[in-house]
Parts: structure tokens; sequence; C-alpha cells
């Protein structure tokens, strides 16, 4: 559906083939490097794939409400085993250990157009472990939201804003804040308990001050 869209015209050239054919830079790894936003999208994805379904639903949906107008929808859709390659670092050579199963999804989604780009169709890409269309659409969803800035579009929905989406998607690394408040925090607690005094008696001041 893409190749017949993309023969007239009527969707953005296919970003994965852009960078083949001019052999951009290597692919990022956010497993390796602390995030510095804004991300490019090789990281977004890469984030995003650790997002739970759940969340990336409810993300997705979030950002359909906003324009109900144009709605997303599913062109590419395909689930099955893809080879894992890997290359031994002491010996430089290629292998291909064994098979993963994995989901793809591509939503395609009206883009109005801009001074410089026409209206077309603009792409969200999902890839998922497993077997899960559900958890591959809403990431590709995800993905169209937050290219918001990249087509002039204005942010208007929480889904759009890559910081607070990329800082939430993981919900288990999101406990950790939760977690660290079980710990003894006498100096905060002090802290805050001159702060509240200090009020209090500032409010006395000036209640004594008015009568």
């Amino acid at each position: 559906m893409t190749d017949l869209l993309a023969h007239e015209g009527l969707i953005e050239p296919d970003s994965s083939e852009q960078a083949l054919n001019e052999n951009e830079q290597e692919i990022g790894d956010l497993t390796r490097e602390p995030l510095q936003y804004p991300l490019d999208r090789d990281l977004r994805l890469q984030a995003l794939r650790a997002a739970t379904r759940g969340f990336s639903s409810r993300s997705a949906i979030r950002r359909s409400a906003v324009t109900p107008e144009r709605t997303p929808l599913s062109v590419k859709s395909a689930s099955g085993k893809s080879r894992w390659n890997s290359t031994l670092p002491s010996l430089a050579l290629p292998s291909a250990p064994g098979r993963v199963r994995v989901t793809e999804c591509q939503m395609v989604n009206q883009f109005k157009g801009s001074a410089k780009v026409p209206p077309q169709f603009t792409r969200g890409y999902g890839l998922v472990f497993g077997q899960s269309e559900r958890k591959a659409m809403s990431m590709s969803l995800c993905d169209r939201a937050l290219r918001a800035r990249e087509f002039g579009e204005d942010v208007v929905a929480p889904a759009q804003d890559e910081e607070f989406v990329i800082s939430h998607l993981d919900n288990v690394q999101s406990t950790g804040f939760v977690e660290h408040l079980k710990l003894p925090h006498y100096v905060d607690f002090r802290a805050e308990l001159d702060v509240v005094r200090r009020m209090r008696a500032e409010q006395e001041a000036h209640k004594e001050a008015a009568e």
C-alpha cells in the first residue's frame, strides 16, 4: 500500500530507505549513552519499544482524541521470526545465533501540508518483541505524534511532548522514584519543618500587625 502511495507522491519518503541511500551516521544506542533532549528518531523508537502496552495505548488515544478528523490508518502489520545478527568482538565475524519473533506495524496519518511540503500522508512506525499487534500499533501512533515539531504542527497533546513521553513510558524505571520514598528523609523533613514553622510565624506576625 505504501508503495502505491509513494508512486503517486502522496506519502512521505521512507526514512529507512533514505538512511541507506544517504549513508547516514551510525544509529544511536540508548543502553550505552544517556538520553539528551531533543532526541533523534532512532533513539525515540528504541525508547518507545520499552514502553508498556497500556502506556502506549493511552498516549495514542489522547493524541487521536485531539484531532479526530485525521484518523490514523494501518497500512502494514506483520508478525514473524526475524534473524538476530550479532558480531563477535573478539573475532570480528558476523553470526546469526538465533531468531526472535517480532511484530511490525506502520500507520499513516493525514498531513495538511506546509509552506515547503504539500499535503500528503505521513508515517508512524512500531516494532516490538513477540506477537503484539496492539502494542506495535500504539508505538507507531506515538512515533507519529512525537514527530509533530518535525512537520511544524502545534504541540497540543501530552503524547506530542517528547520529554514527557520518554520520561514516563517505562513503568519499571519510573518506580525508582516511588521506591526511594521508603528510605529515611531526615534532612528533607527537617528542612520542610523549618519552612512550615517560618511561614506560620510570618502569618501570625501579619495578623498581629493588622490587629
